[in-house]
């Protein structure tokens, strides 16, 4: 037997007897008692503070004044006409109809007086009290008599805030959908504060001079006089 042959052979009977053995005497890795498994761990969610326009009724309805100005003046800003319809809660087509709301509601304001906006809560003073909701309109506490003509004009007038998931303040629906009737109530009232909110508007313009019989009423979201109007301006070009 050569030389070579005979290291073969020893190569495949002692090597894998080695192997055995090292297997053999390795201690396997047991976990210690009471050591919890490692977990997978989870990234913490990312806190995100609500929009400071809109995180207290104090500074939605200091964004509403500043918004539903700029509207009246006649900036021509895109971005007015979204931040009125986040404040009205409008999502896709309602969305339109915010500046419409705004200055509706703006000439709400308008027949009461200056509104004393600081009389609002502010953010820390909602994280502290915890409010989801904030009146408005009505309120016991004014005495004028623009504010008395106002209510009695319209006594189921209400304008409030509300409180998001989100933390944003935003009209609540009830304001929202009581604006167009609060505003036909008292339109005829005269302006307290020197500001008219149909300026550079023509067709609130001549809302605000029809009898009040025929303001009334509205259907989808369009007043009666405006569809008559409509009809009216079809029958013309036929």
């Amino acid at each position: 037997m050569s030389l070579s042959t005979l290291f073969r052979r020893l190569t495949k009977v002692v090597l894998p007897t080695i192997a055995a053995c090292v297997a053999f005497n390795t201690p396997a890795q047991v976990p210690m008692p009471g050591t919890p498994a490692a977990q997978p761990t989870e990234a913490a969610p990312v806190r995100t503070e609500p929009d400071p326009r809109f995180n207290s009724p104090r500074a939605s309805l200091t964004t509403f004044f500043n918004a539903a100005n700029a509207l009246v003046n006649g900036q021509n800003d895109p971005g007015i006409d979204d931040t009125l319809a986040d404040l009205f809660g409008l999502e896709t087509i309602e969305r339109v109809s915010a500046p419409d709301l705004a200055r509706k509601l703006l000439g709400i304001f308008n027949r009461i007086g200056e509104y004393p906006v600081d009389r609002l809560p502010n953010a820390d003073q909602v994280a502290r009290s915890g409010i989801g909701r904030y009146t408005i309109l009505p309120d016991s506490t004014f005495r004028s008599p623009s504010y008395k003509a106002v209510m009695e004009a319209y006594p189921e007038g209400v304008i409030e805030l509300e409180r998001r998931t989100d933390g944003t303040w935003i009209f609540s629906k009830a304001t929202k959908d009581n604006i167009v009737d609060f505003y036909t109530a008292v339109v005829a009232l005269d302006h307290v504060v020197d500001v008219d909110e149909t300026k550079g508007n023509l067709a609130l313009q001549l809302e605000s001079k029809l009898p009040e019989w025929i303001r009334e009423g509205e259907m989808l979201g369009i007043a009666n006089w405006r569809w008559a109007g409509l009809a009216l301006t079809i029958l013309i070009g036929l």
